[in-house]
């Protein structure tokens, strides 16, 4: 859908989408001014800063190996391997795919 909007100067929509699959915590917090629903766990981390490896990468989508071995064989959409990446604040290099859009 993006591919069909355009911004206020003209140039089309651009997101970038960092998917990883795990455990995480979801579930609100609350202060004494306001609540906030907010979603925690390794996996929510490796997804954020894949999403910022997007450009980088030049993929619209980018995914984990854990997101790769959870999908069906063959899986539904084409992958193209971006091989292992470093993500800020995460240990070990995350192996990463592309989805063929």
């Amino acid at each position: 859908a993006l591919r069909d909007r355009r911004r206020p100067d003209g140039l089309p929509l651009e997101a970038g989408i960092g998917l990883c699959t795990g455990y995480m915590v979801a579930g609100n917090v609350r202060g004494r001014t306001r609540v906030i629903y907010t979603i925690v766990g390794d996996a929510v981390n490796q997804a954020a800063r894949l999403q910022v490896k997007t450009r980088e990468l030049g993929a619209s989508i980018l995914l984990t190996e854990s997101t790769r071995a959870a999908l069906p064989d063959p899986p539904p959409v084409g992958l193209s391997p971006r091989g292992n990446v470093a993500l800020r604040g995460i240990l070990e290099d995350v192996a990463v795919f592309a989805i063929d859009l």
